[in-house]
């Protein structure tokens, strides 16, 4: 997760060491431990190859919180893989909704797959899931 931040999201920390260290802060070991805790969340890994190559998460009112790719695997399907399986679990939980906070990069992709903008950073699902 972190070098798919560093790698492919340039355009949304523009190069600022600072902005960057501040988004890098809590994608750490700790913070793992306490995403996949979350007993109102869902957290998914994709693997290949016994790597891990792709992580997601959703809460239970249908907010993805997670969906990064490792920059190697980027236009691979890994994504596109892991946003449908993230709202296969909304699904199951009955929420009819997804939403998220994306990046500069990953807007296109969003809208791709029926997202549409709410504000210019977040991104809501308006079909029914």
């Amino acid at each position: 997760m972190r070098r798919s931040i560093c790698d492919l999201c340039v355009a949304d920390n523009q190069g600022d060491a600072r902005a960057l260290s501040d988004w890098l802060r809590n994608k750490n070991a700790v913070a793992w431990v306490v995403w996949v805790g979350r007993k109102d969340a869902i957290f998914l890994v994709a693997e290949q190859a016994c790597a891990i190559v792709g992580v997601g998460m959703v809460d239970h009112k249908g907010e993805i919180l997670l969906n990064y790719v490792d920059p190697e695997f980027r236009f691979q399907g890994v994504s596109k893989n892991m946003l449908a399986a993230l709202e296969g679990k909304v699904r199951a939980n009955e929420t009819r909704m997804c939403f998220l906070q994306s990046t500069e990069p990953a807007r296109k992709f969003y809208q791709k797959y029926g997202y549409t903008s709410i504000d210019g950073r977040w991104f809501a699902l308006k079909e029914s899931l």
